[in-house]
């Protein structure tokens, strides 16, 4: 059971106990099975602390120090611990229940079989933890960094994983029913970025982007992948995001190459790849920065996938695009208002008009023109 020197220390405020923490760096503290439930402890250092089954319970954690502590089978039920430092931690059992995590760091930690419904971690920085058969029902991991995590038998029905990094994942059965998997990011940081809709599809994807013998399966290979490139600087966020709502809305799966950061001499083939798997490809070329070299890759090489450009009204298209006018598969620029043009035109400007060249796609092709 809990020292009860340290419970008493404790009890006096978390200036006292920091103070004897700094006096005291080689002792461990002892709060097993404490009860220190709704407990003022903000910004408390309990690095190494063991709290295994302690009841927290609606306590005040908000950036505190749990760095290597024991937390196996503990409360934390309703809990404050946003910004806290819970990185190489043991929680496995222990129950989060509608605790707040955003912004903590969960780094390393063990959070086998624990229970963590509607659990607040928006933003939580997660890289390496160890989510096995924990239970995440309804929870909140919009912008959670959930890189390299292992995700095995993990519930995540009606979760929200919104704009999550899953770079280097290892997802297995685990349960999404109802669950919200829009953009989320594939690839490290500082790298391109690269999103999806699908948690096991992610995986699935940046896997085929660095084996070639899958690359030659997925060229077989019809889906409703649609690939969106383009330069959406943050005014321009609003039409990317549209796009992508359309779409999903229309039962496609959007996948965006977004050419905001500098590209890299992987960048080009990564492009093919997913033109490749693509069933037709959402072009805008109103800030055609990056863009012509990419669709040079593309449109000579890519006959059986339609290309449908976009251009934001008032805006001129780039020189050289003429050129690509000459090739059947690419269809008629859509010169679009604003998102809400977007919103009631994508049906008829550019679902259908790519869908109508798909069904045409056994006819013979023009052949290239040269230059």
């Amino acid at each position: 059971m809990a020292n009860r020197h340290h419970i008493k220390l404790l009890d006096k405020g978390v200036g006292e106990w920091n103070a004897w923490c700094d006096r005291n760096h080689d002792v461990r503290a002892d709060l097993r099975g404490a009860d220190l439930a709704e407990f003022e402890l903000d910004g408390a250092n309990l690095f190494g602390a063991d709290l295994s089954g302690a009841d927290l319970g609606g306590a005040d954690l908000r950036k505190a120090v749990l760095t290597n502590a024991q937390l196996i089978g503990a409360d934390l039920t309703d809990t404050d611990l946003t910004a806290a430092s819970l990185n190489w931690v043991d929680a496995s059992t222990a129950t989060f229940a509608g605790a707040d995590l955003t912004l903590a760091d969960l780094r390393g930690s063990h959070f086998i079989d624990a229970e963590m419904t509607a659990a607040i971690l928006h933003g939580a920085r997660m890289t390496w933890a160890d989510f096995e058969e924990a239970n995440l029902i309804n929870a909140d991991l919009r912008s959670a960094d959930l890189s390299m995590t292992r995700l095995v038998r993990t519930n995540f029905t009606h979760a929200d994983l919104t704009g999550c990094r899953v770079y280097g994942c290892s997802v297995w059965d685990v349960k999404m029913v109802g669950a919200i998997q829009q953009d989320l990011i594939i690839t490290p940081k500082r790298a391109q970025t690269i999103t999806v809709d699908d948690l096991k599809v992610a995986q699935f994807i940046y896997l085929m982007l660095d084996n070639s013998e899958i690359r030659n399966v997925i060229d077989t290979i019809t889906s409703k992948a649609v690939l969106i490139l383009g330069r959406f600087s943050d005014d321009r966020k609003t039409i990317l995001d549209a796009l992508r709502h359309e779409l999903r809305d229309k039962g496609y799966l959007p996948i965006l190459f977004d050419f905001a950061k500098p590209g890299s001499r992987t960048t080009t083939e990564t492009i093919s790849l997913l033109g490749r798997m693509s069933r037709f490809i959402i072009a805008d070329v109103t800030d055609a920065r990056s863009i012509p070299q990419e669709l040079s890759q593309l449109i000579p090489f890519l006959p059986s996938v339609p290309v449908q450009p976009l251009l934001l009204k008032g805006r001129t298209r780039y020189t050289l695009f003429e050129h690509w006018t000459e090739y059947p598969w690419v269809l008629p620029v859509y010169e679009y208002d604003d998102v809400d043009d977007i919103q009631a035109e994508i049906v008829r400007k550019v679902i259908e008009p790519a869908e109508r060249r798909l069904t045409r796609r056994s006819q013979p092709t023009a052949k290239r023109p040269r230059g």
